[in-house]
Parts: structure tokens; sequence; C-alpha cells
């Protein structure tokens, strides 16, 4: 299954849980992309698993306009997520 996450700041060493969620979906056998708004500068502070799982080559940062970052929120409003 493809799966993209779409996060603001990639990757950011205090979001181990985003993190989890996408090296947990790769040992599943996954294909995982992830699309940032802004790219970290730090890369010495970096999680480990960023190197182990080389997200950095899974990682894409478009450039978006203000506009266009509303739109996946857009596109959420209509779903009801029930359990």
């Amino acid at each position: 299954m493809k799966i993209a996450f779409i996060v603001d700041t990639f990757s950011v060493l205090s979001e181990t849980f985003i993190l989890n969620q996408i090296t947990g979906l790769l040992d599943l056998g996954h294909e995982v992309d992830i699309f940032s708004y802004n790219k970290q500068n730090h890369v010495a502070t970096m999680h480990t698993d960023v190197k182990t799982y080389d997200l950095l080559n899974r990682t894409y940062y478009p450039e978006m306009t203000a506009i266009m970052r509303k739109r996946p929120l857009k596109a959420c409003r209509g779903f009801s997520y029930g359990g």
C-alpha cells in the first residue's frame, strides 16, 4: 500500500510518534512518502531512525503557498472518524 505523510517540518526530533508510525509502516512492507512544508536545518539533531531507514530520500519539500497548505485540511472536513 502507498501511504503519504504530510507534515509541517521533517524530521523533528521531538515528534517520535510520527517517526514511529512511518518506520512501523515501512517494517510492514508499505511504501511511504513524506511531504514536508519545511526542511529541518539541524541535520546533526536527527533521530537515528531517519538515517537507518534512509527517510530523507523518501521526503519531498514542495513549494507551497499559504492557500495550498490549507487544502489538505479542507479535504478532511467531510470525513467521519468514528471507531
